[in-house]
């Protein structure tokens, strides 16, 4: 199978489209579906910013004026009463600190939203890139302890 054709694999062509499929990794016997996991590579960066008022919150609003600001896909991962988390996808985090005052104005024209003076983003930072490789083989008995222990002997 070519790597660049998964739309041999049912169901995920859309995942491909939206991150880019980095490799395709074929594993013993069975169908095409059932011996068939894609691997793909997401530019994520995990984004915070606090000093909010938040109270009954639409997140799918959130979510569409990321989609507007910064063209990519973000997901609201956490909320608190005077925090909000979430995963923006594509967008370095230099762009997020540049954009910091509008993008804080733009979030308190949302539903739910209420910012103060001292809203600030926390927070921006692009995910941990893992090589693949390194991820050490973990047997299915293995407790919890062996397996964090495992993961941070490969870290």
């Amino acid at each position: 199978m070519n790597p660049s054709d998964v739309s041999a694999i049912p169901g995920t062509s859309d995942v491909a489209g939206a991150y880019g499929v980095s490799d395709i990794h074929r594993t013993s016997g069975g169908s095409a579906v059932s011996d068939t996991s894609v691997i793909v590579h997401a530019d994520k960066t995990v984004l915070k910013i606090t000093g909010l008022k938040i109270r009954g919150l639409n997140t799918a609003s959130i979510e569409d004026m990321m989609r507007e600001r910064f063209h990519s896909a973000a997901r609201v991962i956490g909320v608190t009463g005077t925090s909000l988390e979430m995963d923006v996808y594509g967008v370095d985090p230099a762009d997020i600190y540049r954009e910091e005052g509008s993008l804080i104005e733009a979030l308190s024209l949302c539903e739910g939203i209420l910012s103060s003076e001292v809203a600030q983003v926390a927070a921006a930072e692009r995910i941990v890139e893992l090589d693949w490789d390194s991820i050490p083989e973990i047997p299915p008995s293995a407790c919890l302890m062996e397996r964090i222990m495992l993961m941070k002997s490969s870290m």
